[in-house]
């Protein structure tokens, strides 16, 4: 598809298509290397050094994008089964969801053949919102999210960046739960996706910056 797009005819001088990820790396560290982990609907690390870029994970739900939104909603529907089943222990929020769909297993199995990554993501609020209040099937699943979140971190660092920004809707959320020894090593973002456009274009003064 990229190859399509760059060869289509173009009015510009020059035309590059990138993933909002590139942009929003650029962005974040004002066109300098540095690494993002953007956790949102989905989940995916983007690395840049020397003006190379490298991502990983970020290859789709629900194969990947762990920590995300959607990992979130899904693994919320997975322990609600089991606790419905009597696999595992009942809980408020187990329960939550499967009021959700009125009690109706079925109609749960239906609404999972035609989901969305954006549909499991409308749950991760209340995973976050049940693990402040301390039910534990919701404390396991933001634990078992942070686990991944920290390996991701720590094998960003391992490739050679010195900055790294949490990013994303999920960012903020997650930063509380986060062990001391990584959130330490987690940076402010200087700029977003836009900016990152901006530079990438070859833009030099921005406002914003």
């Amino acid at each position: 598809l990229q190859r399509a797009l760059e060869d289509m005819p173009s009015p510009f001088a020059a035309i590059r298509y990138t993933g909002d990820d590139e942009i929003a790396n650029i962005g974040a560290h004002r066109g300098h290397d540095g690494a993002i982990l953007i956790l949102g609907t989905g989940s995916i690390a983007h690395i840049r050094i020397d003006g190379k870029s490298e991502t990983l994970g970020g290859y789709g739900f629900p194969i990947s994008d762990e920590a995300s939104g959607a990992w979130l909603g899904l693994e919320s529907i997975r322990h609600s089964l089991r606790a419905y089943d009597g696999r595992i222990q009942k809980t408020i929020f187990t329960e939550r969801v499967i009021h959700h769909f009125s009690d109706d297993i079925l109609g749960l199995i239906a609404w999972m053949d035609a989901a969305t990554a954006t549909d499991y993501a409308l749950f991760a609020p209340w995973v976050i919102e049940a693990g402040i209040e301390g039910d534990p099937v919701a404390y396991s699943i933001i634990q078992k999210a942070v686990a991944y979140i920290e390996n991701f971190i720590e094998v960003i660092f391992q490739k050679g960046v010195t900055r790294c920004c949490l990013m994303g809707g999920l960012a903020v959320p997650f930063m509380p739960w986060l062990s001391n020894h990584i959130s330490c090593k987690l940076s402010p973002s200087q700029g977003d996706a836009l900016d990152g456009a901006l530079i990438l274009s070859g833009l030099k003064f921005l406002k914003s910056l």
